[in-house]
């Protein structure tokens, strides 16, 4: 859109449910017979979403790949012969020869190229955020500013270095006693 935002896929019934957590249970887990614990939040319609991830956007006719459908391109030229030999038999002598044939898959699959990037530019395509299949990348879906965020984990993590060390000073401690 030309505003920067995007149309995202959404349910029908509720506007986007994300799982945003799967637990360990904790202590409540070990008497119960599910080990894990889910959380789900709403985003409602008209939220900003802060989102890291992987972006895909899924156009019609992106179920068969490039080389498919070439094929199937190749396949309707070569069905309708008449009109093979108009556009392509450069030399009229009513056949085909190799590099006549080289050129009409080359034009083919230009054609089907231009025609991939017509249905990408259309904008008809579903705009999907996925994991990351490299799992060092960071997988994240909020509806909280950035550096609301960073402010949170920043905060996060001073918190439990203050642990770390108050732990660790109090172990030294404990071994110098002994």
């Amino acid at each position: 859109m030309g505003n920067g935002t995007a149309d995202w896929m959404a349910s029908p019934e509720v506007k986007f449910w994300f799982q945003c957590a799967a637990q360990r249970g904790g202590l409540r887990a070990v008497f119960r017979k599910d080990r894990y614990r889910y959380t789900e939040e709403r985003i409602h319609d008209g939220n900003l979403l802060y989102a890291i991830g992987w972006s895909k956007t899924i156009n019609p006719g992106d179920e068969i790949t490039l080389a498919q459908e070439t094929r199937q391109a190749l396949s309707a030229v070569k069905a309708d012969r008449l009109s093979l030999l108009q556009r392509f038999d450069e030399d009229g002598d009513g056949q085909i020869d190799h590099g006549e044939w080289e050129a009409a898959r080359s034009a083919v699959a230009r054609d089907v190229l231009a025609a991939r990037a017509a249905r990408s530019a259309s904008g008809t395509g579903v705009h999907t955020m996925v994991k990351p299949r490299d799992r060092r990348q960071p997988f994240l879906l909020s509806t909280k500013p950035q550096r609301h965020l960073a402010r949170h984990y920043r905060l996060a993590s001073w918190v439990f270095g203050f642990a770390a060390v108050s732990l660790a000073l109090f172990l030294v401690g404990l071994l110098q006693m002994q």
